[in-house]
């Protein structure tokens, strides 16, 4: 009777030493489901609060675009679009825009789960947003360099885009020591240099026109490097028959009126150098006349630019290399050869005979130059 009570109790003690462990185990399990499970919570949480984060970059970034003139460059809303920015709780995103593809990124990171949303076609959600209906398409990435030359000869022109911005010609916007040539300014015959030999000045203010009589010469030097001469024209430009300005260096001519160019007539980069002409009035380039092409001439199509808040048109047989841009048309003549990119507000046709050869670069030039939507 003792031996069967004891051999009970060996099992009993068994079974509570079996219970104990199972129920050990079965404790340390059902603690760690609570701990993923609150970890798993805390990571969705973490999850969440990033994509909300990342939400409100976005529309932070909108708002920037949309608070700001439309004619602000991008690159002027790059240290807003780059710096990261915190929110209430500790929650903070970074934004980043790629203009090539016109995405915004916006990424937001909680206790180191990381979520980014994007925007494609950032720039024509912005348009949306405004109501216009339409998109920029030359700043905000959606032309390539391509997409401007079959423009040419179509009879349709880009969407319509906001005006050029100009450099007043006032002598407050030029950095730097400059000269005012009072009234209007006409030169005749050859040896004619601009600016006067000796002299580096930052800008040539002329209050007035700019004429170079028939067959006249002329050299603008501008600098070398990054740094640009600016001639500031306060009224018409416009070259005589058979007149020629060769530029060197870096040179921006800044007319409020009109520019042009009578037949016969050159405009010419020597090598290396670069030409950005922008005119608040209509460009009239005449027949025969060479811009930055021609016989003998060094000058790269990518470094010529023409724009114009008005017109273009071009005479019959021009030879141009470099860029155009006009608010409103470009019309070319006859037996034009243009070698560069032609963009416009309006519509632009060609003559007969008339070859628009793309060259990239050169449309890269204009599409930067053009101000954004």
């Amino acid at each position: 009777m003792k031996t069967a009570l004891a051999n009970t109790r060996g099992i009993t003690l068994i079974a509570v030493v079996f219970l104990l462990v199972f129920l050990g185990g079965l404790g340390i399990a059902i603690s760690r489901l609570a701990q993923n499970r609150a970890l798993t919570a805390d990571n969705e949480l973490a999850s969440q609060e990033a994509f909300y984060g990342a939400y409100a970059g976005l529309e932070w970034s909108l708002r920037q675009r949309v608070e700001a003139p439309l004619n602000t460059a991008f690159a002027d809303l790059s240290t807003d679009f780059t710096a990261g920015n915190s929110l209430p709780g500790g929650v903070a995103f970074t934004t980043a825009y790629t203009r090539a593809n016109d995405k915004l990124v916006a990424a937001s990171t909680v206790r180191g789960c990381t979520r980014s949303l994007e925007i494609n076609g950032f720039c024509c959600s912005v348009a949306n947003l405004y109501g216009y209906g339409w998109c920029c398409p030359v700043t905000c990435g959606h032309s390539s360099p391509q997409n401007l030359f079959s423009l040419a000869g179509s009879g349709n022109g880009m969407a319509a885009n906001q005006p050029i911005t100009f450099t007043l010609p006032q002598a407050a916007n030029a950095t730097g020591a400059g000269i005012t040539l009072a009234g209007a300014q006409i030169y005749g015959g050859t040896g004619n240099i601009l600016p006067a030999a000796g002299t580096a000045p930052a800008y040539i203010n002329i209050a007035g026109d700019l004429t170079l009589n028939p067959n006249a010469q002329m050299t603008i030097n501008g600098p070398a490097g990054t740094n640009k001469l600016t001639v500031y024209v306060g009224g018409n430009m416009t070259l005589g028959d058979a007149a020629a300005i060769a530029i060197n260096g870096n040179v921006q001519i800044v007319i409020t009126g009109s520019l042009t160019l009578i037949q016969n007539s050159k405009l010419l980069l020597n090598p290396n150098a670069e030409l950005l002409v922008q005119t608040g009035g209509v460009v009239s380039i005449g027949g025969n006349t060479a811009v930055n092409g021609g016989t003998g001439n060094a000058g790269n199509a990518a470094n010529a630019l023409i724009m114009s808040a008005a017109d273009v048109v071009l005479g019959s047989g021009v030879t141009l290399q470099g860029g155009i841009y006009a608010m409103g048309n470009v019309t070319a003549g006859q037996n034009d050869i243009i070698a560069g990119a032609i963009a416009a507000g309006g519509n632009i046709t060609t003559g007969a005979n008339t070859t628009v050869t793309p060259n990239p670069s050169a449309a890269s030039q204009t599409l930067l130059a053009i101000s954004p939507c």
